[in-house]
């Protein structure tokens, strides 16, 4: 999360970073997308939770974000467009899963870097994957077989919920003041709630006995795992548990056997994938279609993983991140889906989360309270108590009664639950200091995520293209629409869609198929019946001309307000069923939108006309019916209509004239090179490719085999050389379905944006002041009260299953490493492993030394290096070298420090290539061109290449603030991260926007050309090569020749100037005021480097702190999305993500030594931190990955040994200990947030803060 200029998170919950689309991300944890280490090339987690690809705030997941970015393929139709993924995302603001942050656990708290290739998304988010925001305008719920309109009511009627008036209530209505027509939740005011007879106390009714008895159904001591596992002897027609095969295929792309089932009795389908793979995978999705924007989809995904009937604690999914080893945990809402992932290397572990998964699914609680905490609730409240008043639920323990949980039907969120039945109505008399107040973790959410105006496009975008079906909705929710969804909405809506005649499971990996489906069978699908009806998408109605609308968006105060408008063409185009055509389509949109190359980069942004491309950019398969959108950002006023035109002349000319074919090559080199690749978390990856395809009626099986659609499009393109260029015509110019969108950036919108929500809250003020509000201001009291006191109460955990510290190896498998010195005694780390035909190289260089003036340009240098062409080659032919010949051909920028003593670090710039055996040659001849002779003189791509620097990190500042903030925070008390802030922080976004606005860029020349000359030495480089035995001396032969190419001539020694001491007083805290709804909180202190004894101590400290005491007091407590502490290169890391109250949260900040202090921890809460934390440590490594961590962290196999067995003593004694030490009042801190320009006011008048705006 720290790393802003290289990587974006997988996990982002609601925002179009990764490949600029849409999903929901939802609680990510998945300790290889947790928090990043050193390099910034592997997540993980000292706490058990984290949405950044972790737990819903805590270290380890964060439940889901509501549909946008992120970091999820949506090409889903094909492995194919799997595959395209990455190419199809042209250089849209990267930014997941949101990602919420994720607690920073030691950057070397991994023990093995995870490969740096983006599995998703996102998650991602997100993904070619996209996270992408669902919505929808006119009801599409509805039997396949029955006309729209009838669909259209059928859908309204299983949702409504409201019931009739009564004379009463009518009565009532007409002695209002203010209004002629009452809400039907004001009717609701006067009617006797006979629980009985609500939804809510028949779901209860039905629910099976609870069953909490777990025993994995397979022999976990004789079965046989990976290659060596026993081959199923299955065929179509066999039925196994209830399911029927319908389909089995071999897929020799992978070398997986694909099995098709149908559970007879309830018609729920289920994919298996039968392979070596260790890391298994489970999946269950949903078609979950929204008729309106209130949320529900989202909000339901959150309920969902509050409790079930076998497993009745409040929050099981947190609980068991903390107690497993899952490798992957995670829910996900669509634009009309929700899925619910996991990925276990434990056969036990595996079966414990199926059982929670299930259970979750299919026998949810959804009770009120949780209702009101993850969604919406109205709270009196005042600025202070927000602050201060959660130690009232204790208070309140002993006036809690049976009331507690129910729910007056058909009442919304502006409607408290019933009061007990001790207490009469008062009168309202509001004492002028209390004020009502919207909460709720999903309100607060998506509050923070339409605030980015990336994922604000994209969503206005979505609604124009669909002006009629369920995408025209947004799945999310939107504010303005959660605050008035009702408990009984979302009731009906688990009702309709979550049954398993509805439902698409799938599971991956080496575990044999009969026992998951017995284990389905017998805890879920058989407590059902089959449903008649499918549930059903109509086709968009499509427009008969060309659209063109106008919207606002914030205007920021840190960039140009002259250049803030976006402009965006999209077109609604073929159905993902037709796999083929989606296929050819997502290689299409990477022709036209990806790299230098690309005529619409050419067209666009090589001509200055903006900065990049718009969020949502490229082809997009994660609807029903597919869109294809280019757009530009930061575009000027009068040239708006010239962006368009372009875009449609640019269009013309590749109908016209097609693509080179070294450019389709290239791409197919490309597609070969992702196909080979070994990744981990590839099972995700394929829920995320296959399942949306799969919902809507194509085959997922089909989609695997990319063979087969690389053959017949070899076939196609022999038989037409005009194959592509018939494509775009139909699909795109022919296409009278077409939308332009342009938003005006304006200072307003902000204000404007939150206009609906301060108007009713005072509408609800003054129904209060009249006793005409459903509930009194001391019904409203008591019924926070009551949720305060239930965020308190402690779970009983003992009815989750877990697994226990006997089942960890403490001993860490040691890796072939051969340490050798090539040409001239460079070192070399030699790394044998089986990684599919593609060899890896590392290269690094260290910067000790470099002058001081230089520093803050080498983020720019790393970009400029491999892309500004080299020797006789311009940019747009070196980059078409790389992606001809090599994958991941680029240069970055890490800080390496001192395993052993604080504020000893060095810097160094990275390369990083790999190639297949046929191109490693041509792979080292491009290091060469590119180390001896950059083309840094190429001022007009240099100011291309700044300008989108530019707009990628303004984008991030609202996307990922919490990082932004925490890093800020550090560089205040830390040299280290005083330098990884002017690389990657805000200091490092105005030189770049200084820059960008410079009249000459001949002095950023010179001092690249410096920074080359400085540091690009034989002397100073190391490497690292990661391949098949077969080619590893071929790939030592050719890095010697590179090797030998560089000057030996020694560089001038400068000093060590970023290790000069930090100020020891205390800074004061700073307030950074930016356009966006929400706030982002970081409180850093000082920690303890990696070998130190206390280590391992505070990182059991920062993982108890995150899920047992942060996550109730800043998530449920607070309404932030997420929070957590993390512990990474020295520093301990306080954060909350989406945070709606700065003040509260701080308190909680300063609070948490007491909790550790004030034996509040249970021996329970101990041993699942320790599995957590182990889990993370032991998470799956990609071969192109392992072996590195003493090359890139200087971290021997014997420190990261000593680290585990620390990490396996430590005592509770021992983090009560490291509390009093290491978070002490009087120890040294720092504190920075970057938030709402209108919360900010208060912190403005705060002489004891800074308060700033740029």
């Amino acid at each position: 999360i720290f790393s802003l200029t290289n990587q974006r998170y997988l996990v982002v919950a609601y925002s179009p970073r990764e490949h600029s689309k849409m999903w929901t991300r939802g609680a990510a944890l998945t300790r290889s997308t947790l928090v990043r280490d050193r390099a910034g090339e592997r997540f993980v987690s000292t706490s058990a939770s984290s949405r950044a690809g972790a737990a819903k705030s805590q270290a380890k997941t964060v439940k889901s974000a509501s549909s946008t970015k992120s970091k999820q393929p949506t090409e889903a139709a094909s492995l194919s467009s799997l595959l395209l993924t990455k190419l199809n995302k042209p250089s849209a603001p990267k930014a997941s899963k949101e990602t919420q942050p994720a607690p920073k656990v030691s950057k070397k708290a991994s023990e093995e870097p995870k490969s740096t290739q983006k599995a998703t998304k996102q998650p991602a988010t997100a993904p070619a994957s996209a996270k992408k925001v669902a919505s929808a305008t006119k009801s599409v719920v509805k039997p396949s077989s029955e006309a729209a309109p009838k669909a259209q009511k059928s859908a309204k009627a299983a949702v409504s919920t409201a019931p009739a008036k009564t004379k009463q209530a009518q009565k009532a209505t007409k002695k209002s003041p203010s209004n002629t027509k009452k809400s039907a939740a004001v009717a609701t005011k006067k009617q006797p709630v006979n629980e009985k007879e609500s939804l809510a106390a028949k779901r209860l009714a039905a629910m099976p006995r609870p069953n909490r008895s777990i025993e994995a159904p397979v022999n976990v001591d004789t079965l046989k795992r990976g290659p060596e596992r026993e081959k199923q002897l299955i065929s179509v027609g066999d039925i196994i548990h209830g399911f029927r095969v319908v389909e089995k295929q071999h897929v020799p792309e992978r070398n997986m056997i694909a099995y098709q089932l149908v559970h007879e009795a309830t018609g729920a389908r289920h994919l298996h994938l039968e392979c070596d793979d260790m890391e298994n995978t489970f999946c269950t999705t949903f078609k979950t279609i929204p008729t309106n924007s209130k949320g529900i989809p989202h909000i339901l995904e959150h309920l969902a993983l509050c409790g079930s009937n076998s497993y009745p604690v409040r929050d099981p999914f947190f609980n068991m991140a903390k107690r497993s080893l899952a490798t992957y945990m995670n829910a996900w809402t669509g634009p009309d889906f929700t899925s619910y992932p996991f990925s276990s290397q434990n056969v036990k572990d595996f079966y414990n989360l199926m059982s929670v998964y299930l259970d979750a699914c299919y026998f949810p609680k959804l009770e009120y309270l949780d209702f009101l905490q993850e969604g919406i609730r109205v709270e009196m409240s005042t600025p202070e108590q927000d602050a201060a008043d959660t130690m009232e639920a204790e208070e309140y323990a002993a006036e809690e009664d049976e009331t507690i949980g129910v729910h007056p039907v058909g009442q919304s969120a502006e409607v408290a639950a019933p009061s007990s039945k001790k207490q009469k109505k008062k009168a309202n008399t509001p004492d002028g200091k209390l004020r009502p107040k919207f909460k709720g973790v999903v309100f607060n959410e998506m509050k923070g995520a339409l605030s980015d105006p990336n994922d604000l496009f994209v969503r206005l975008m979505q609604s124009k293209v669909f002006p009629t079906t369920t995408y025209h909705h947004n799945s999310g929710g939107d504010p303005s629409e959660i605050s008035r969804l009702t408990h009984d909405e979302l009731l009906q809506f688990h009702q309709t869609f979550y049954h398993p005649s509805n439902s698409f499971s799938l599971t991956y990996g080496d575990l044999p198929l009969a026992p998951h489906l017995k284990f389905m069978n017998e805890r879920a699908l058989s407590k059902f019946e089959r449903r008649v009806s499918p549930i059903s998408i109509e086709d968009e109605k499509r427009y008969d001309k060309p659209v063109k609308v106008y919207v606002e968006g914030p205007l920021s105060t840190l960039s140009d307000p002259e250049k803030q408008n976006k402009i965006a063409v999209a077109w609604l185009t073929n159905n993902i069923t037709e796999q083929f055509e989606t296929s050819c389509m997502s290689l299409i949109s990477s022709l036209l939108l990806h790299g230098p190359n690309a005529p619409m980069y050419q067209a666009l942004i090589t001509s200055g006309l903006g900065s990049g491309f718009t969020a949502g950019s490229g082809y997009d398969s994660s609807y029903r019916e597919a869109v294809f959108q280019v757009g530009l950002t930061n575009v000027k006023y009068n040239d708006v209509d010239k962006v368009e035109k372009t875009i449609l002349n640019t269009l013309k000319e590749a109908a016209k004239t097609g693509f080179p074919q070294e450019r389709i090559d290239s791409l197919l080199h490309q597609l070969e090179l992702g196909q080979r690749n070994v990744t981990t978390g590839f099972g995700i990856t394929l829920i995320q490719g296959l399942t949306h395809v799969w919902m809507h009626g194509g085959s997922p099986i089909a989609a695997l085999h990319f063979n087969d659609f690389l053959d017949r499009l070899k076939r196609e393109l022999a038989a037409d050389p005009q194959f592509f260029q018939k494509k775009i015509e139909r699909h795109l110019l022919e296409n009278k379905h077409r939308v332009t969108q342009v938003m005006l950036a304006t200072d307003q919108f902000t204000k404007n944006s939150t206009q609906w929500e301060s108007q009713r809250l005072k509408k609800i003020a003054f129904r209060l002041r009249h006793d005409d509000y459903p509930l009194s201001e001391e019904e409203l009291k008591t019924q926070a009260k009551k949720l305060k006191h239930r965020q308190s109460k402690p779970d009983d955990v003992k009815v989750l299953p877990k697994l226990s510290l006997s089942e960890i190896d403490v001993a860490l498998p040691k890796v072939e490493v051969h340490k050798e010195s090539l040409q001239d005694g460079v070192p070399a780390h030699l790394i044998p492993q089986p990684t599919n035909g593609i060899s890896y190289f590392y290269g690094k260089v260290n910067l000790d030394g470099l002058p001081e003036h230089l520093a803050p340009y080498v983020p720019l240098f790393c970009t400029a290096l491999t892309q500004t062409g080299a020797g006789e080659f311009d940019y747009k032919q070196f980059a078409q070298q790389i992606e001809g010949t090599t994958g991941m051909f680029r240069a970055y920028h890490s800080i390496v420090d001192n395993p052993s003593q604080l504020d000893v670090f060095t810097p160094h710039i990275f390369f990083r290539s790999s190639a297949l055996e046929r191109n490693i040659p041509k792979m080292f001849e491009l290091w060469n061109l590119a180390l001896q002779n950059p083309r840094f003189h190429d001022t007009q791509r240099l100011k291309t290449l700044i300008a989108l620097m530019k707009t990628r990190m303004h984008d991030s500042l609202v996307d990922s603030g919490s990082s932004y903030a925490a890093l800020y925070a550090a560089s205040q008390i830390s040299p280290l991260h005083r330098l990884k802030e002017s690389w990657s922080g805000l200091s490092q976004y105005k030189l770049i926007r200084s820059l960008d606005s410079a009249e000459s860029l001949d002095d950023t020349v010179s001092k690249l050309k410096e920074i080359a000359a400085f540091v690009l030495k034989r002397h100073r480089l190391s490497v690292a090569i990661n391949a098949e035995q077969s080619t590893m001396r071929a790939m030592q032969k050719f890095s010697s020749g590179f090797i030998g190419a560089l000057s030996d001539t020694p560089s001038d020694f400068h000093g060590s100037w970023w290790n000069k001491p930090i100020d020891l007083a205390a800074p004061k805290p700073t307030y950074l005021a930016l356009p966006i709804q929400i706030n982002y909180v970081a409180s850093v202190l000082r920690g303890a480097p990696y070998t130190d004894a206390d280590f391992s101590k505070l990182d059991m400290m920062t993982s108890l702190l995150s899920t047992n005491f942060l996550h109730k007091e800043v998530r449920e407590k607070g309404g932030a999305y997420g929070s957590g502490l993390g512990h990474n290169d020295g520093v301990l890391s306080f954060y909350s993500y989406r945070d709606p109250n700065v003040r509260h949260t701080l308190q909680a900040f300063a609070s948490a030594r007491d909790w550790l202090a004030g034996d509040n921890l249970t021996d329970q809460q101990f041993e699942d931190a320790k599995l957590s934390l182990f889990g993370s440590l032991d998470s799956p490594v990609a071969p192109s990955a392992k072996g590195l961590a003493e090359f890139k962290y200087g971290l021997t196999h014997e420190m990261r040994q000593q680290r585990r067995e620390r990490l396996m003593a430590v005592q509770k004694q021992d983090v009560v200990e490291m509390a009093n030490k290491y978070l002490a009042a009087d120890r040294l801190s720092s504190v920075a947030v970057f938030g709402s320009a209108s919360q900010g006011k208060e912190f403005e008048q705060d002489r004891n803060w800074i308060y700033r705006t740029d």
